[in-house]
């Protein structure tokens, strides 16, 4: 029981670093277009 939730956990914590290297990378090319 406590090693899947502390495997769910570490799965969203995945996820959420997932989304925040995706919105790192969509304002690189958003930056990159105004050139």
């Amino acid at each position: 029981m406590i090693k899947e939730e502390y495997f769910l956990l570490s799965v969203y914590q995945n996820e959420k670093r997932n989304q925040h290297h995706i919105q790192v990378i969509l304002q690189k090319i958003q930056v990159f277009h105004l050139f």
